[in-house]
């Protein structure tokens, strides 16, 4: 699973460790995730340039692909979940654009706010 997302990341254009412009913003709802995860702070919906299980960091917070969203297309875009309102807030703190950095799967998880 890991060397078949590494290789659509490459086939993208894309690499580990590369910072890309994504549109940033911030979801609360939902009780299954693409993945068939339940949803949880970490977790964000992805559009389809990325793979599900791509890892992301942002100001120190690592986010991983775990969803899909039916409003999210076109650009890079990364929304992710949040519990409370401070991490809602720290997510509309940083958008609605940002730059973030892919990560790999072994880059650290979960991380918690």
């Amino acid at each position: 699973m890991i060397v078949a997302g590494l290789l659509l990341l490459a086939v993208l254009g894309l690499s580990p460790g590369e910072p890309q412009m994504v549109r940033l913003t911030w979801y609360d709802q939902g009780t299954v995730t693409a993945s068939g995860e339940a949803p949880y702070w970490g977790g964000a919906a992805c559009s389809y340039h990325y793979p599900l299980g791509t890892a992301f960091a942002l100001d120190g917070e690592a986010f991983r692909c775990n969803d899909r969203g039916g409003g999210i297309n076109g650009e890079p875009w990364l929304d992710v979940y949040c519990i409370t309102g401070d991490q809602a807030r720290w997510v509309a703190a940083h958008g609605p654009y940002a730059l973030v950095e892919v990560l790999r799967d072994d880059d650290g998880f979960p991380h918690s706010r």
